[in-house]
């Protein structure tokens, strides 16, 4: 007979295995990614023996920037980095990112687009310290292109860091792996569909109580937002407080990172309408919901009433 803490043991081992594998599941490759490693691998190997810089490091940040060149930026100027054009009078067309109508460069090849990338990085002071960095070092140069001012999401290291380690990136740093090896290609049919919505899976991030977020789209799961954000579901799921398997409302807002204890914003408090609940409302002001009891001093067995008045600080 199997003792009581035995039997313990292996149920708990067998809760944290089922948890792997929904993880990994969670965590599928995207073919189109793939397709794109592929096929820019090359250029991005040759600019890292040219500029120093580890081709990982430009692989994730053009799959991250051009979602895999399907972005509408890409695909209207070649320009896969999101570049901007500061004081140019030419030679850059107008896109909506931290601002409405920016400028932004616009190249004849994708080529001259991965060039400019690394010279903007090899030329310019503020990114120096990051040439310091072992070539092997992506998370380093992740984290330092965020602290230089490279992009303005504040996930932007871990998201390039988990895009490296899900589709294994860091094997193109070493320089005695051949590109062709690092990747196993895909078949030529999967390679940039000439008709594919270009805007599908690309979720705008917005910022909720001084949180980044993205707002759901009916029918999506944790699964569908967390590959297009590169964060792991897991994670995901942790920061809203929800089960891996819970399907989003449409519009309700998924936060990229741990909510916090109080809401920011202009409302100081929030009227309960019909059909709300403590999640519901913790999600709508970014307050984890055992602050939002704590707050109003109530216990967990408390269901939301219509026009009741809750505190949000």
């Amino acid at each position: 007979m199997i003792k009581k803490s035995t039997f313990t043991k292996l149920l708990l081992l067998l809760f944290c295995t089922m948890g792997n594998i929904c993880t990994i599941f969670s965590q599928a490759k995207s073919k189109l990614y793939l397709s794109y490693i592929n096929t820019y691998a090359p250029l991005a190997c040759k600019h890292q023996k040219t500029y120093k810089i580890p081709a990982s490091i430009t692989l994730a940040q053009g799959l991250l920037e051009s979602d895999a060149g399907t972005s509408k930026l890409a695909l209207k100027s070649n320009n896969h980095f999101g570049i901007k054009c500061h004081g140019c009078k030419r030679g850059f067309v107008r896109h909506t990112d931290d601002k409405r109508n920016e400028r932004f460069r616009k190249y004849k090849t994708i080529e001259e687009s991965y060039k400019d990338h690394a010279l903007l990085l090899s030329n310019s002071s503020r990114y120096a310290p990051l040439f310091k960095l072992k070539i092997t070092d992506y998370k380093g140069w992740a984290t330092g292109l965020k602290k230089a001012g490279y992009a303005t999401s504040r996930t932007y290291a871990t998201r390039l860091i988990n895009i490296i380690e899900l589709y294994e990136l860091y094997k193109y740093d070493k320089e005695e792996v051949s590109p062709k090896k690092a990747v196993k290609p895909v078949p030529k049919k999967e390679e940039f569909p000439p008709f594919i919505d270009k805007e599908e899976g690309v979720y705008p991030i917005a910022l909720l109580n001084e949180l980044e977020c993205v707002s759901a789209r009916g029918g999506d799961n944790l699964s569908d937002i967390a590959n297009s954000v590169h964060i792991d579901a897991t994670k995901l799921a942790e920061y809203n407080e929800v089960p891996l398997t819970y399907a989003p409302q449409k519009g309700e807002p998924i936060f990229l990172e741990k909510k916090k204890k109080k809401s920011y914003g202009e409302n100081k408090t929030h009227i309960v309408k019909k059909g709300e609940s403590m999640h519901s409302i913790s999600q709508k002001y970014g307050i984890q919901v055992a602050y939002l009891y704590k707050k109003n001093k109530l216990t967990e067995d408390y269901t939301p009433k219509p026009n009741d008045v809750l505190k949000l600080r």
